[in-house]
């Protein structure tokens, strides 16, 4: 019976392989998950989007999703998804303009913060049973979280154009969050 050694060089190898499957956006790779928003901020710049479906009464799926200007898309599910864990991804230049005319049609600081719905869109939202969308979009003036029920999955009509939609179906997000319902702009499907 052989036995292996490891030298110097065989650890430096296994150390850079593990180093480069887990850095860098363009990877599909699973990553540890930052311990905070405010630590995923610093590794990537310039938010332009942050999303995160929280759950409900019934088998929602919960995740959160933050695209950058990088194009970089950072995906990290919760529960009641097929992925759990971290994911990244990489959008086009092409997806990230569509991405932000999505935002500029339907994401407006003075419809969310002003006076006739400002209270509407405050978090938490608190519809008993209903899942929540919280939505970030710094571009468009929306800074602080804006929350709102998500009325689609409840059959209703989508609130701001049903820009949560528009932004999974964009994004792909399919992919990791499954497409239990099959129906196309639901869920990302």
């Amino acid at each position: 019976m052989t036995s292996a050694r490891w030298d110097g060089s065989s650890f430096l190898w296994v150390v850079l392989s593990v180093w480069m499957a887990c850095v860098g956006c363009r990877s599909s790779h699973l990553h540890t998950p930052p311990s905070s928003v405010t630590e995923r901020a610093t590794e990537h710049k310039g938010l332009i989007v942050g999303m995160r479906r929280t759950g409900c009464d019934g088998l929602c799926p919960v995740y959160d999703v933050h695209v950058y200007d990088d194009g970089c898309v950072v995906y990290e599910g919760m529960d009641h998804v097929e992925v759990v864990g971290r994911r990244d991804s990489q959008l086009t230049g092409e997806q990230v303009g569509r991405l932000r005319r999505i935002l500029a049609e339907h994401v407006r600081a003075a419809e969310v913060y002003g006076d006739e719905y400002g209270s509407f869109f405050t978090c938490p939202h608190g519809i008993i049973g209903l899942a929540e969308v919280v939505l970030t979009a710094p571009e468009g003036g929306v800074v602080n979280p804006v929350c709102y029920p998500d009325f689609i999955s409840a059959g209703e009509t989508p609130l701001l154009g049903g820009v949560d939609y528009l932004i999974d179906e964009l994004l792909g997000t399919s992919r990791w969050i499954g497409c239990a319902t099959g129906v196309k702009g639901y869920r990302g499907c």
